[in-house]
């Protein structure tokens, strides 16, 4: 169990803290990890808490769950935010946006690639968390944010400057660093990526690719097999 005392908690963030009725691709009887085994649903000494993550949630969605949460009195907001590169694309949606959408799609691409590169997003992240911060701070609650650390396995969404190798964590470049005591270079996304330095001199490839058979799982809503929900929960309690 993960034990908070006398809070109205909130978890805020996208499918690695969601759950199955929140992250509805994955279906609770064709995983071994059952709804109750998850990390989000370990929590103990609560008034009472809500869940707001939703599976493939942006930074963006992630910063809109904390007002809710501000919103409906919460006083203890745990924040896990997902990559800083991932976007809300509005040209599919909202032709406004990009009045040609359609009939120029060249342009359109153009466009895109012009105004939404992944290093401005990397800014339009480190600016949400900015304004997490303050807005939190302002409704007197206690909260963390956790951006995750950077890690050489997971390169979905390279920088510039790491060319692949640090994009681990939600704000990656060093010139957003922020210097707050509540944020927590620490992520759930981590565990299986980060194997322990246990074995030196070994086959490391190897030894990382079995590390994350055992901590990643393709059918648990959270991502993580029930030993990876075993190493969140042991985490948050010496981070809480």
């Amino acid at each position: 169990m993960i034990k908070v005392s006398n809070y109205n908690l909130a978890i805020c963030g996208d499918s690695w803290s969601s759950n199955y009725s929140s992250n509805t691709g994955y279906l609770e009887e064709k995983s071994d990890v059952k709804e109750d085994e998850l990390w989000v649903n370990r929590f103990t000494g609560y008034n009472k808490i809500e869940n707001f993550s939703k599976g493939g949630a942006t930074n963006e969605d992630i910063y809109y769950q904390v007002n809710r949460a501000i919103s409906e009195g919460c006083n203890y907001i745990l924040i896990f935010l997902t990559h800083g590169a991932r976007f809300n694309a509005h040209w599919d949606n909202n032709k406004a946006i990009i009045p040609w959408h359609d009939d120029q799609p060249k342009l359109t691409n153009t466009y895109v690639k012009t105004y939404f590169s992944a290093e401005k997003q990397f800014f339009h992240s480190y600016l949400l968390v900015r304004a997490m911060i303050a807005e939190l701070e302002e409704a007197n609650c206690d909260f963390k944010i956790f951006l995750g650390g950077n890690n050489h396995y997971n390169i979905a969404y390279p920088t510039p400057e790491g060319k692949g190798h640090d994009e681990g964590s939600s704000i990656p470049l060093e010139k957003h660093a922020i210097m707050h005591p509540n944020i927590v270079h620490w992520h759930m996304r981590d565990v299986p990526s980060n194997p322990p330095d246990m074995i030196e001199n070994a086959e490391i490839k190897d030894y990382e690719h079995k590390w994350q058979a055992l901590m990643y799982s393709d059918t648990s809503a959270n991502h993580l097999t029930k030993k990876g929900q075993l190493k969140v929960i042991k985490k948050l309690n010496e981070i809480l």
